[in-house]
């Protein structure tokens, strides 16, 4: 091998790095706007807070949605400015998981179930809540079910009454006194026997 063929096969492999390079770049930029994408449509709220600050970082259409606020007002609270008065106060080192209610900004309260994780946000050590509204009470006082409340609690009756319906020894439940309080039709055919 030459010395030219040598420099023609280094000027061919660093223009096919150059074009990996490239290419690796725009994987990454389409991975990017993927991710920012499923963030965006996802259907729960999601909220992303630093864990110094307490400042909103990110926030999905689906949240700007549930509590009211434009992505800008958002980004100007604090996680703090979104539970309500008798909400235990934020602990950064406690994620929050179960149930809580926010106040919305047109003043009602919305009752979520959250989840959340820790990440790194931007190199910031920051939290991403997942909300799902369970329930809204207007400062009037008046509860009002969202319809996901009510077809949560058909499928779980359906489960319970499927699993109860199927269940071949037969299914019983008691009082603390022992005394029945529920049986199914197997339970009756076992003792008539």
């Amino acid at each position: 091998m030459t010395i030219s063929d040598t420099a023609t096969e280094s000027l061919r492999l660093a223009e096919t790095g150059s074009v990996y390079q490239q290419h690796q770049m725009g994987t990454t930029q389409e991975s990017k706007d993927q991710y920012r994408q499923l963030f965006d449509c996802h259907p729960h709220a999601i909220l992303v807070y630093d864990l110094e600050t307490l400042r909103f970082l990110a926030v999905n259409a689906a949240a700007i949605a549930l509590y009211g606020y434009s992505r800008d007002e958002f980004l100007a609270l604090t996680i703090k400015d979104l539970h309500s008065p008798g909400d235990p106060s934020i602990r950064v080192s406690d994620p929050e998981i179960g149930i809580y209610s926010h106040c919305a900004k047109n003043g009602s309260f919305i009752t979520l179930e959250i989840d959340s994780r820790d990440l790194s946000f931007d190199g910031r050590p920051a939290r991403l809540l997942a909300a799902l509204g369970l329930r809204s009470r207007e400062l009037s006082g008046d509860n009002t079910d969202e319809p996901r409340l009510d077809v949560a609690l058909r499928l779980s009756e359906e489960r319970y009454e499927n699993i109860i319906n199927n269940v071949e020894d037969g299914y019983w439940e008691t009082d603390l006194a022992g005394n029945l309080t529920f049986f199914t039709n197997q339970v009756m055919h076992v003792h008539r026997r």
